[in-house]
């Protein structure tokens, strides 16, 4: 995450979102001393159960998710698979480029 400066990964099985690593749980694990690089696994860390959304869903719905679930990112799904990732910033900025 940090050698591509991304704050989150989602993680999956099998195209499935099962949870999410951020930036916050990293550091969360580090303040808990828990956190040995070498041999935490993700799924130590991540956060789950996942907040999903659908790629039907509009704008509107997946910031009303956000708001209620204190979340800034929400994994897209198709049909149950995984297709993408939309977060606050994304919303606002295509927002902004409409108005």
């Amino acid at each position: 995450m940090n050698q591509h400066r991304i704050g989150s990964v989602v993680v999956a099985e099998e195209d499935r979102a099962i949870g999410i690593l951020t930036g916050g749980d990293v550091l969360q694990g580090i303040r808990k001393g828990r956190l040995d690089i070498k041999s935490t696994k993700v799924r130590d860390l991540m956060s789950k159960p996942i907040i999903q959304i659908s790629d039907n869903s509009s704008a509107d719905e997946a910031l009303a998710i956000m708001r209620i679930r204190n979340v800034k990112k929400l994994p897209v799904t198709s049909e149950g698979r995984l297709v993408g990732i939309v977060t606050s910033n994304d919303i606002f900025r295509a927002a902004s480029l409409i108005s």
